[in-house]
């Protein structure tokens, strides 16, 4: 069943005092609503290694790689730049601090 938010609980917060709740688009709604998830292992497992996740670090060289090919290679890319940029797009387009906030989990 998929819900029009996602609840992130404040025991997975990194030490944050509060959960979110973070909306969902319609088109995101409609591509999780098609996915069959696998019935077994991880949606992201170890190349190396089937039987774990993959590690932050195999993340953040495919994500570098990926930025080299893009061009991009000269940018600062983090594995962080990603909310970054949708804090920014979101404000650039007109959606209200408020709004920003609740999905970003921002108090201030």
């Amino acid at each position: 069943m998929v819900r029009d938010c996602v609840y992130f609980p404040k025991k997975i917060r990194k030490g944050k005092k509060w959960a979110i709740s973070v909306p969902i688009t319609d088109k995101l709604k409609w591509y999780l609503e098609r996915y069959e998830a696998p019935e077994s292992g991880y949606l992201f497992p170890s190349p190396r290694n089937p039987q774990k996740p993959i590690s932050y670090e195999a993340v953040y060289k495919y994500m570098k790689d990926a930025a080299a090919k893009a061009g991009l290679g000269h940018h600062k890319i983090a594995t962080h730049s990603g909310r970054r940029s949708l804090i920014t797009h979101l404000h650039e387009n007109g959606v209200s601090l408020k709004t920003i906030q609740g999905i970003t989990g921002h108090r201030h």
